[in-house]
């Protein structure tokens, strides 16, 4: 049996990451929703969502508090509590905080 390499999960996993390297929020979380509806959806799906909801949230506002919060994420994403469950595709969110800055 040969398996596809463009198979729904996969599809939604390339868009994900992506969406986190162009650092647009809305369309990693809808490659996430996707990502949650295939048979192989990653076990921790549902904490990736929370982790990019909560990213969103954290950079809207003012210009000036969304540049001063992407400086501290891009310092300390790492670190970030809320961050960890992404950590997987930290490569993709380190190049998104790049581009937007």
């Amino acid at each position: 049996m040969q398996f596809s390499l463009f198979d729904d999960e996969n599809l939604c996993r390339i868009d994900w990451q992506e969406a986190l390297r162009k650092f647009d929020l809305s369309a990693a979380l809808d490659s996430l929703y996707a990502w949650q509806k295939t048979l192989d959806a990653p076990k921790n799906i549902e904490s990736k969502i929370e982790a990019v909801q909560r990213l969103n949230k954290e950079m809207k506002g003012e210009a000036e508090e969304v540049l001063s919060a992407l400086s501290l994420l891009r310092r300390d994403y790492a670190e970030t509590d809320f961050l960890l469950a992404l950590k997987k595709d930290f490569k993709y969110l380190r190049e998104g905080f790049n581009r937007a800055l």
